[in-house]
């Protein structure tokens, strides 16, 4: 009996033991997780408040502005990389996720825009509509400015280099939002970059939320909500490429969730009078909802949203314009070379413009020809999978990005958001690497080598810190795969 209950003593005791090992694992796992989190909205702060105040306080030289801004998203992203690595332990709770996604947005909105003016240009012409009754299609910033006599408080931010050019976005952005923006803005330019920023915001919680609607997974929406390279391009600079990032979220919401044909297609309508390039994804968007439908079926409900499609873009223009010539305005960016792979060549060639003009003429035909081959593949031979078409269309969107654009800007990388939880993990991992690449890029040239017109130093960079990266990775990964080998063998 003494045995017995001697044996049952230990037992308990060690029962005891194991549930405080694991009790105290579990804390320290916790804290750790606390530590991740706390880690990353520290950071943010900081960096919010070395932006817009210390540098400019304590009179910190650009360069060292630089080192310390690039080591800070550095940390940055490292804290964030972790935070995905463990997101099943730190976003158990769908609460603490929403909370850190909508706190880290309040931090980096409250950073003045650092990098690029774009917003100033976005108020500066939604204020010459909308005040002056000038159409910024057709009338420049300089122009009203010397029309008028004046010096308009709402242009005085402006990148002089905008200011002798017409709007290049689409009426939905030009005339509509810029538009109505600026005009409850009452002619304050501080009210207008807070309007403008807290649209962002509202705009980029949007996103998260059709996100979770679509995946039902936290994981893509801590990837897309907490990435510092969204948060800073789409809530401290103010790009309105997130706007393009909403519209096809939006279509994919309707594609996959709501089966509507009607309204995916109206998404994605919307999005290209912001920006033309979300007409990219219309047709294999709307060759998914068609995908169990005959040939002929195929053919007669394509016609019929393409018809939807450009009634909506073609009725827009008239109505804001009575013409079509404004169709034409977004292909001004096309026409500068700068911070893309075609300035590179363009760079090589002693600048020889003609060669560049037939080599870039050569690749978007091999370009344009290719999408056609994959669009028409689908309609006779679908993939089953949504997830399969749209990885077709993440192909095609990178190399639109990155080899089409011959005036590359970071933030055009935000185009490739919408489809992130589409895409294979390799992809992912890759489109993560762009975002870091690219966002120190931009601070290790504008800051410590303060380059205005940064040209091919920055693309330079920023495939270099890439290569470095994946480099990086695929050694890990045989390092792991060598080890696992030499495991088995034993």
């Amino acid at each position: 009996m003494n045995s017995k209950n001697l044996e049952k003593n230990i037992d308990t005791k060690l029962d005891t033991k194991i549930e405080k090992d694991f009790q105290k694992s579990k804390k320290i796992k916790l804290w750790n997780n606390y530590i991740l989190i706390g880690g990353y909205i520290f950071c943010s702060i900081v960096l919010m408040l070395f932006i817009n105040y210390i540098q400019n306080t304590l009179n910190v030289s650009r360069a060292t502005s630089g080192i310390i801004i690039f080591l800070i998203v550095s940390i940055l992203f490292l804290l964030y990389g972790l935070m995905l690595k463990k997101h099943k332990e730190i976003f158990k709770n769908n609460k603490v996720l929403a909370f850190l996604i909508i706190l880290v947005s309040i931090v980096f909105v409250l950073i003045e825009p650092t990098t690029s003016r774009d917003v100033y240009s976005y108020i500066a012409n939604g204020w010459t509509s909308v005040h002056y009754n000038e159409n910024p299609y057709e009338v420049t910033v300089n122009e009203v400015e010397e029309k008028y006599n004046i010096q308009d408080e709402m242009f005085s931010k402006m990148a002089p280099v905008w200011k002798n050019e017409p709007v290049t976005y689409g009426p939905v952005w030009g005339l509509g939002i810029s538009g109505i923006l600026a005009y409850l803005s009452f002619g304050n330019i501080s009210i207008a970059t807070a309007l403008f920023k807290i649209s962002a915001v509202i705009v980029h919680l949007i996103c998260c939320l059709l996100i979770w609607k679509t995946t039902k997974k936290k994981i893509w929406c801590a990837i897309y909500g907490l990435n510092p390279f969204v948060l800073f391009e789409a809530l401290t600079d103010v790009q309105n490429d997130l706007y393009i990032v909403l519209f096809v979220l939006l279509a994919i919401y309707f594609a996959v969730r709501k089966k509507n044909l009607f309204l995916a297609v109206l998404s994605i309508a919307v999005g290209t009078l912001v920006k033309y390039v979300a007409i990219l994804a219309l047709p294999f968007i709307v060759l998914y909802l068609l995908k169990e439908k005959i040939i002929k079926q195929k053919f007669i409900y394509g016609f019929m949203a393409l018809l939807e499609f450009f009634a909506i873009v073609i009725c827009c223009y008239i109505i804001c314009f009575g013409n079509l010539e404004a169709l034409a305005n977004p292909w001004i960016q096309q026409t500068k070379y700068n911070s893309s792979l075609m300035y590179i060549i363009y760079a090589l060639s002693d600048r020889n413009l003609d060669l560049v003009n037939i080599l870039e003429k050569i690749i978007l035909g091999i370009f344009v020809l290719l999408y056609v081959i994959i669009v028409f593949k689908l309609i006779f031979k679908p993939d089953k999978t949504f997830s399969k078409i749209m990885r077709k269309y993440y192909i095609f969107i990178v190399l639109f990005t990155l080899v089409i654009m011959t005036n590359f800007n970071r933030w055009y990388l935000l185009w490739l958001f919408p489809t992130i939880f589409l895409i294979r993990g390799k992809q992912v991992k890759l489109l993560l690497y762009f975002s870091y690449a690219t966002l120190v890029s931009i601070f290790l040239t504008f800051y410590v080598l303060e380059v205005e017109q940064m040209g091919n130093l920055y693309i330079t960079l920023f495939m270099l810190i890439t290569l470095i990266l994946v480099v990086i990775d695929r050694t890990k990964y045989n390092v792991k795969l060598i080890r696992n080998k030499s495991r088995k063998n034993i």
